[in-house]
């Protein structure tokens, strides 16, 4: 007789090791289960993250600087615009006038302002972005910004910058190229974003863009 009740007890604690187990499987299948996620983007996740083509729609006003350093003295020496596919660039000709530090709390108008008084404006015309593929064409290797001047045509490396001056968020994109008056004037492109989760990247092939092209001649 108490063999038999031993022989239960058993029974019984391997029931209720089973019927655990069967929990404990059964809650992690929910937590993994899409349909349990959150609505809206997450932190770091692809929607904060826009190909070259629709931040140049989303922003228009954008900055540049020379060299790589980034500080909130940093020299302004360019100011684009991208309206309604036609590009416009403002030289300050390395005159320092305008500082990143200068721009924080102004809005784009009044940066522009600034630029069509105190800088030379070039309207570059209509532009198309042109996509480089690496040595296994497969991948952006980098990605031009063609306009219909010969003479400035903009190469941005695959390398996205992010970074906040006052609690006011930039991002923007590595120049490898940006030829103006004979010399190579690389540097930093930079829009003021509003939100620091964004971030920029190149096109990849697979964009589909009338304004994107794969290595046109």
């Amino acid at each position: 007789m108490p063999l038999m009740k031993k022989s239960l007890t058993m029974i019984g604690i391997i029931s209720a090791m089973l019927v655990l187990t069967a929990c404990v499987n059964g809650g992690e299948a929910s937590n993994n289960n899409p349909a349990h996620d959150s609505d809206g983007p997450q932190d770091g996740s692809p929607d904060n993250v826009l190909p070259l083509s629709d931040a140049l729609e989303e922003y228009p006003v954008w900055i540049g600087s020379r060299g790589d350093e980034l500080s909130r003295n940093t020299v302004i020496n360019i100011v684009i615009t991208f309206e309604e596919g036609v590009v416009k660039y403002y030289d300050y000709e390395d005159n320092g006038d305008l500082k990143i530090e200068d721009v924080v709390d102004i809005s784009d108008q009044d940066i522009v302002k600034h630029a069509e008084e105190y800088a030379e404006e070039i309207n570059l015309g209509e532009y198309t972005l042109n996509i480089v593929l690496d040595e296994y064409g497969n991948n952006t290797e980098m990605e031009q910004l063609l306009t219909q001047s010969e003479e400035i045509d903009i190469e941005f490396s695959n390398e996205s910058v992010s970074v906040q001056f006052f609690g006011t968020n930039f991002s923007g994109m590595n120049m490898e190229r940006f030829p103006v008056s004979g010399s190579n004037r690389f540097g930093t492109f930079l829009t003021r974003t509003g939100d620091s989760l964004i971030s920029f990247m190149l096109d990849s092939p697979d964009t589909e863009s009338e304004n994107v092209t794969i290595e046109s001649e």
